[in-house]
């Protein structure tokens, strides 16, 4: 039986959605996460890490896209490292000879505005699969955490309570899918077959919450960046230039600006793949999602999963025929799903995953609703 972790957390939810400050919100939430997975734990898998076990580690990463850390720091080693873009800004400051170079700093101010409007995107995904998800985990846990019986008639009355239909039309029906194998899970005796099942069930809350995430994801991916950079590329010529000549040099730079956005975009998308990509992991580390997972034995149980259960179905429609884990484009589900799954399944059985996210004293200041001091 595993005992319910009682911290920060236990802030009824509605608290917790109505607080106004994003950082301390998230905090709530990562926090929040971690109960829910202890209290999953006792009601449908004590050696298996469930959905709300990896959403504590993923909503701790979001805290650091919130809180807006190491943003300059990350924008600016990318710019250093792309020479296409500095050879192409050399190239436009050889064309004004009699005004400032144009300078990275300039090319960097719409990327800053940008990480942070995106920061607040992912400050709202945070809060929406939260709203969504935790009153259904602790409902979960209420129902069946100490039932002994399989009961199909309580099954379903928990069930009703979700909306039929499927994701992109609002319903819930893949969550109702995970809750029964949860429930599968808990009433099985063969712990192959119930791992099996936790996995089944994390994936699709997994897919669940990413077709739910999809807008935000795709909006901070597909920023319109390049289009920013070349207008402040523009707005900076022609502040430096005499009006006289403005249009002149306007049209002489329209193809080096052109090729100055080109450069850009791609560079967006490595910035955004490394500042928000990265799962914080148990101890400080962190996963970039842009890489191929560190290699871990699946666990024995979970090496099969071409079963004639669901999860042969699931993983085969989900799971991209090759070795690769790693995510090429993050604003693709498939391939966001992909290194999702191999996460899933890699690290179900991983112990680590269960440690507490904040220190005592951290959650100590959150009681009092402080900013905790420390690494977060």
């Amino acid at each position: 039986m595993i005992e319910e972790t009682r911290s920060a957390a236990a802030l009824d939810i509605a608290a917790i959605l109505a607080e106004t400050d994003l950082s301390l919100r998230n905090l709530y939430i990562t926090d929040r996460y971690h109960t829910l997975s202890d209290r999953l734990r006792g009601a449908v898998s004590a050696d298996d890490a469930n959905w709300s076990t990896f959403a504590t580690w993923a909503s701790k990463t979001v805290g650091k896209t919130v809180r807006g850390e190491d943003v300059p720091a990350v924008v600016r080693d990318l710019i250093d490292a792309a020479d296409d873009l500095l050879q192409l800004l050399e190239h436009v400051n050889r064309m004004l000879p009699l005004v400032p170079d144009l300078t990275p700093e300039q090319l960097l101010a719409p990327m800053y505005a940008t990480l942070c409007d995106t920061s607040e995107h992912v400050s709202v995904g945070n809060l929406k699969v939260f709203a969504e998800l935790a009153p259904q985990f602790d409902a979960f846990a209420d129902a069946f955490g100490r039932d002994t019986v399989y009961d199909d008639s309580a099954l379903a009355r928990f069930l009703s309570g979700l909306e039929p239909g499927p994701v992109d039309a609002g319903g819930q029906e893949l969550l109702k899918d995970a809750f029964t194998a949860y429930y599968r899970a808990r009433h099985t005796k063969d712990p192959n077959v119930r791992a099996r099942l936790v996995l089944l069930g994390n994936c699709q809350i997994g897919l669940h919450e990413q077709m739910r995430l999809q807008p935000q994801i795709a909006a901070a991916m597909n920023a319109p960046v390049a289009d920013l950079v070349v207008e402040s590329t523009r707005d900076t010529m022609r502040r430096l230039l005499p009006d006289w000549i403005e249009d002149e040099v306007e049209q002489a730079f329209a193809t080096p600006l052109q090729h100055l956005g080109a450069a850009v975009q791609p560079l967006w998308r490595r910035v955004v793949t490394r500042y928000l990509m990265e799962l914080a992991q148990p101890g400080g580390g962190e996963l970039p999602l842009g890489e191929d997972q560190p290699f871990l034995p699946v666990p024995e149980a979970l090496q099969v999963v071409d079963d004639p259960e669901a999860l042969g179905i699931f993983w085969t429609t989900y799971d991209l025929p090759s070795a690769r884990t790693r995510a090429r484009d993050w604003a693709s589900l498939p391939d966001r799903m992909n290194y999702i799954i191999n996460l899933f399944r890699a690290r179900q059985r991983d112990a680590d995953l269960f440690t507490p996210p904040f220190t005592p004293l951290q959650l100590a200041d959150l009681n009092q609703r402080r900013m905790p001091v420390g690494r977060l």
